[in-house]
């Protein structure tokens, strides 16, 4: 569940560190800098970087680690997440690089986290992110079509196809041309993606259980509910599903299904440009009024959303302790 993140060890004693340090900044407020990676394996693969800031006046030192966990682990860019147990073993082999004790490393602050799943859903949803509304009073934002984030000041969601980043297919003219290979994986299943981008810890509410290294494993079945928390926070329309077959036999029905009608009709970035330009009022509880017209209209055996929420809830408790 664990992803990218950024560990500050302060007070960090250099004197046994066995790492190629290469200076890069020098006389900056009588600190100097020096970077360095750390690999897992001979192959140099997937590193993490390390940054260690010294002080001319103190004569103390400080430590900054950052990268993609998970990909440093496996060595891959996989759709495999991090367990407790792995978590943990990356940990202690990054503490004996280090020559830092372990409970130093637990101590450590974590300023940048990313948490995240991916599910592995049949091919009729690969257009789930349409479904994603709106969060809060977030910023909603599609890129190449594929990734959809939802924007705040210090953490963001995300949502994208985990098989076309790891082929690095980051555009329609890459998409086009996928390999047969590649095209027969993509065909077969979408690889869901959900992550959610800590990039300033101390100011979100995550801080409160996520902001050493002790307190994630303390809270490691957290992560599980987190995750669970943000996805079904986000309002959610299914654009999916077929329609339902019913009759219409007064006039506040007819509307209701000509609202519907006209909503399959256009965008979801349209529709949500209608109701934040051109609505008065609360804008928020007539996205539901609207989202709640859409989702009655909807076949009950083809619920897009309840699919969804299985798969997460499956994926999740193989993750948690």
């Amino acid at each position: 569940m664990i992803d990218n993140q950024k560990i500050y060890i302060k007070n960090f004693n250099p004197y046994k560190i066995d790492l190629p340090l290469v200076e890069v900044k020098r006389n900056i407020d009588n600190k100097f800098f020096y970077k360095a990676k750390i690999f897992k394996t001979d192959d140099k693969k997937f590193p993490l970087r390390v940054l260690l800031t010294g002080n001319h006046n103190t004569e103390r030192f400080s430590l900054s680690i950052t990268g993609s966990i998970r990909k440093w682990y496996f060595q891959e860019n996989s759709k495999k997440d991090l367990k407790l147990d792995e978590f943990i073993k990356c940990l202690k082999k990054i503490a004996n690089i280090l020559y830092v004790d372990y409970e130093v490393l637990l101590k450590a602050k974590v300023t940048k986290l990313e948490i995240g799943i991916t599910l592995s859903l049949p091919p009729h949803l690969r257009e789930l992110k349409n479904c994603f509304i709106s969060y809060g009073h977030s910023e909603r934002k599609e890129y190449n079509n594929d990734t959809l984030y939802f924007n705040y000041q210090n953490f963001k969601l995300v949502i994208y196809d985990k098989y076309l980043e790891i082929n690095g297919i980051d555009s329609v003219e890459k998409k086009a041309m996928m390999t047969n290979v590649q095209k027969k994986v993509y065909n077969a299943r979408y690889f869901f993606r959900f992550e959610i981008s800590i990039k300033k810890m101390s100011g979100t509410n995550f801080s409160e259980k996520y902001d050493t290294i002790a307190k994630i494993l303390k809270n490691w079945n957290e992560l599980a509910i987190t995750i669970n928390e943000q996805i079904n926070a986000i309002k959610f329309l299914d654009a999916l599903s077929e329609d339902k077959d019913f009759e219409i036999n007064t006039k506040k029905q007819l509307d209701r299904f000509l609202i519907f009608k006209s909503m399959k009709e256009i965008t979801i970035n349209d529709f949500l440009s209608y109701v934040k330009e051109k609505v008065l009022g609360n804008k928020s509880r007539m996205l539901n009024d609207y989202i709640n017209i859409y989702n009655e209209h909807i076949a009950n055996n083809t619920n897009t959303k309840s699919v969804l929420i299985f798969e997460l809830n499956k994926g999740l408790n193989k993750l948690i302790n």
